[in-house]
């Protein structure tokens, strides 16, 4: 996800988790130290995201997988200087 609105990634990641929250999902840790999670109300749907810069370093790391076509969109999205983030939304527990 680009904003342009957005300086910086940092920045888009922490509106983002104030927009979930504002919406009444739960915020909650993501799978990585550099991933936060938000699960929606009821809990049917969990949102994972992160900037592309974290996401990169944790696919390099092996901690994470994402497929190519993904990869590619965060590194241009560095190389762009573009405030992005990764976001992965998932079926939640419930």
């Amino acid at each position: 996800m680009l904003d342009p609105r957005y300086k910086s990634s940092d920045n888009l990641a922490h509106d983002e988790s104030r927009h979930l929250r504002k919406a009444g999902w739960s915020l909650a840790d993501g799978d990585t130290g550099t991933e936060s999670s938000a699960n929606s109300p009821g809990h049917k749907l969990r949102l994972t995201y992160s900037t592309a810069a974290d996401d990169l370093e944790q696919i390099d790391l092996g901690a994470i997988t994402r497929q190519r076509p993904i990869i590619l969109a965060l590194s241009n999205s560095m190389f762009d200087r573009a405030a992005a983030m990764s976001m992965m939304l998932e079926v939640g527990a419930s």
